[in-house]
């Protein structure tokens, strides 16, 4: 008998609680745990606790702005895969976000089906890079030389996944 699978979860950061319900009714084709934040500060707390496999952000919230939320996700060392869902989707924000290593920008308001897409992407990146990270630290455990080279490592991941952001643009709605 197989043990049972546990879920990605996947984090829905919207201060709005009829956008946050529309987002969270639109993930259809998702197989995952959805928890919700109502803000960027309370996002933050579940994202560092909990751990997650994909976040879907606003960007205009009390608190904490989904931008500022993104930089102490990654002031922290999370890799998280990071969507911005928002409605201001002017350039700067769009290249800030970016910069700040969100995966995509999509702008509402959403397409569902590319939504749903773009979240399912996010997730399988996400045990990706947490099975990586597991089994390096496993592999690093056991070798305390390749400590340095893990520092390293885990730096050159970073420019990679942002390399690869820069050659794939987010996506525009019509």
């Amino acid at each position: 008998m197989q043990p049972d699978k546990v879920l990605p979860i996947l984090i829905v950061v919207e201060d709005d609680p009829e956008v946050r319900e529309t987002i969270t009714g639109s993930l259809m084709d998702v197989t995952a745990t959805i928890v919700t934040a109502e803000n960027g500060k309370q996002g933050l707390e579940k994202i560092l606790s909990l751990n997650p496999q994909a976040v879907i952000t606003d960007i205009s919230m009390p608190m904490m702005t989904g931008l500022e939320m993104i930089r102490e996700v990654r002031k922290a060392g999370k890799e998280t895969p990071i969507i911005v869902l928002s409605g201001f989707g002017d350039r700067n924000n769009t290249t800030e976000a970016l910069r700040l290593g969100a995966m995509d920008f999509l702008h509402k308001p959403f397409d569902i089906d590319e939504l749903n897409k773009v979240v399912n992407l996010a997730i399988a990146l996400g045990i990706q890079m947490n099975e990586f990270q597991a089994a390096w630290e496993k592999y690093t455990a056991n070798n305390p030389e390749l400590d340095g080279i893990n520092k390293d490592l885990l730096e050159k991941k970073r420019e990679i996944f942002k390399m690869r952001l820069l050659s794939h643009p987010p996506r525009r709605n019509s």
